[in-house]
């Protein structure tokens, strides 16, 4: 059946292994600037790392969200058809806010014993806390490595069972995958996950039908050069949608919206705008000014800036690997509604009182309005 739903199918620079022992995992340099200097090494005060620093304030994930994906991973293991175990690579699993729910959820499910969980890390700051974040077990390995060059994940997932490398029937990534979202991750991922498996991409944004969370998204909007990536510009969708290797492999499912939301005082609104990249690398004196912009903004809103909760959708992109190639044609076609639910094998009724949408096609995703969120009802 799974067959039928569907009617057909950067840089590289990691360190060679030629000569690298045995056991020893290298790490590829083709990680965005921006991703990594606010976060790797020691804060300036306080006596933690940056990475620790991020880890406390950005918001965790909706149990939902993480239902959602073990279902499709388990869905997955059976469209592939394989025997025994099968891996889950999280790709920029950072200090592992998404990480630790996921492996939890994955080792208490009666299932989970058929998957091994690779947590993929490049920063090595974020990589030491989200070792101390993952449960011990043998099916669940931290490693480094980058979206376009999974070998290092792949090894990891092999080291976690008797029988050489399982297949690949899920790649995950959480509030990441706009950094590394080209046509080289994408030929990668098409190596690498077998033919039903899938791709799926979360993330958190602040809720801006808030008048106040709107006025610090305009106080930290100017703040991202243009080659900078926003997931809100919806640039993750654009290899999807090109001719490069690996853009028509994969299939649109659809999206899975929900919500969750961080309380605290006004100093925990503060400290998730310092948590923004494009904040975190900037002087401290900078980064001061910004923080006092936002305390304004929250005290002209706000009586009570003891208590209060900051709101967030969450969304949950879906896609399958196809078991062949397809055309340009039969690839846009895919993104009819009645294909995407076909794909999901959800009642349209029924999955759209679950949370579920389709993904919506856009050929020039970029906008100042973000055409993604726009069309998922989200655009300011």
């Amino acid at each position: 059946m799974w067959a039928a739903g569907l009617s057909c199918h950067v840089l590289s620079a990691s360190i060679s292994r030629r000569c690298r022992p045995a056991g020893i995992l290298s790490v590829s340099r083709a990680v965005h600037q921006a991703a990594t200097a606010g976060y790797d090494g020691d804060a300036e005060s306080g006596g933690k790392s940056k990475a620790d620093l991020y880890d406390q304030r950005r918001p965790g994930y909706d149990a939902a969200v993480v239902e959602e994906l073990v279902e499709q991973l388990h869905l997955a293991h059976t469209r592939m058809g394989t025997a025994g175990p099968a891996a889950v690579i999280e790709l920029g699993a950072g200090t592992g806010k998404f990480s630790q729910s996921l492996a939890q959820r994955i080792l208490a499910d009666e299932h989970g014993r058929d998957l091994v969980f690779v947590a993929s890390e490049p920063v090595a700051g974020m990589r030491d806390v989200l070792k101390g974040k993952l449960p011990e077990s043998p099916r669940v390995v931290v490693a480094p490595g980058t979206a376009d060059d999974l070998r290092d994940a792949q090894e990891a997932a092999a080291s976690a069972r008797v029988g050489g490398p399982p297949p690949v029937c899920g790649i995950v990534s959480a509030q990441a995958f706009h950094w590394f979202a080209n046509d080289a991750t994408l030929k990668e991922l098409s190596r690498v996950v077998a033919p039903g498996g899938i791709l799926g991409m979360v993330w958190n944004n602040r809720d801006t039908r808030l008048e106040w969370i709107r006025e610090l998204e305009e106080l930290v909007s100017p703040l991202y050069p243009p080659e900078v990536p926003r997931q809100q510009h919806g640039d993750f969708m654009q290899p999807f949608l090109g001719e490069a290797p690996g853009a028509k492999d994969f299939a649109p499912m659809g999206v899975f919206c929900s919500s969750t939301e961080q309380r605290g005082g006004i100093e925990m609104v503060v400290g998730r705008v310092l948590s923004l990249s494009v904040v975190a690398n900037r002087p401290t004196t900078e980064q001061n000014e910004i923080a006092e912009r936002c305390r304004a903004i929250v005290r002209a809103h706000l009586a009570n800036v003891d208590d209060i909760t900051l709101p967030y959708v969450t969304h949950a992109f879906f896609f399958v690997k196809r078991p062949a190639a397809v055309s340009a044609q039969q690839a846009r076609a895919a993104f009819a509604e009645e294909e995407q639910w076909k794909l999901l094998g959800k009642d349209p009724v029924a999955a759209q009182t679950e949370g579920w949408r389709p993904i919506p096609y856009a050929s020039n995703a970029r906008s100042p309005e973000g055409l993604i969120w726009q069309a998922l009802g989200l655009g300011s």
